[in-house]
């Protein structure tokens, strides 16, 4: 089986269906805390010495995490919160290590930031042997000027904690700069293939 990851940017206005594609990626990289939330969810109830998994979240702090029935893996956030695609500003290279955005854009309408939509998913497709679903995030621009941006990445967190963990993150090739009222879309694409 193939799992891959894959992220397109769309930029368009508000309110308007109307978008341009300036970004894609096909095999975008997980970091480090994927795997370590897949060990964890995969070896819960201690089947295996990988029970508790720690794993660093967005401000560096090791957390052990345990599974039990109650446990889940999210990324739905509601607007304005730091769960599902993020982006940022910072422009250091990946590596798997990453916990975090190298500069993370808040959320707001004031200089430098972005209005963050909820966070919806499109219906899982099947094509032969390929299964996928898409995690998607608008960023409005309402702060009256021009939002550079370099990176971008999706938090998860593990109910019933309030910790965020980066589960992907890629830096791109060109930056994309989000004039005032426009609305830059990010789509993670997931995927298998048998």
């Amino acid at each position: 089986m193939n799992l891959n990851f894959e992220v397109r940017c769309y930029l368009g206005d508000q309110g308007k269906k109307r978008r341009r594609l300036v970004y894609k990626k096909r095999y975008d990289p997980p970091v480090k805390a994927l795997f370590q939330a897949l060990i964890a969810c995969w070896t819960a109830n201690n089947l295996s010495a990988y029970n508790p998994v720690t794993i660093k979240d967005i401000t560096n702090t090791g957390r052990s995490i345990t599974f039990y029935t109650t446990t889940r893996w999210k990324c739905n956030g509601a607007a304005g919160d730091n769960l599902g695609p993020v982006v940022g500003s910072g422009t250091t290279a990946v590596t798997i290590d990453d916990y975090k955005l190298d500069t993370q854009i808040t959320h707001g309408t004031g200089s430098g930031q972005l209005s963050f939509g909820a966070v919806s998913f499109n219906a899982p497709q099947t094509s032969g042997q390929t299964r996928s679903f898409e995690v998607v995030r608008q960023f409005t621009n309402g702060s009256g000027g021009t939002v550079t941006v370099r990176e971008i990445g999706l938090h998860m967190n593990n109910e019933p904690s309030s910790y965020f963990y980066l589960c992907l993150r890629d830096v791109l090739a060109s930056a994309i700069d989000v004039e005032n009222t426009k609305v830059l879309t990010v789509t993670y694409k997931i995927q298998a293939t048998a």
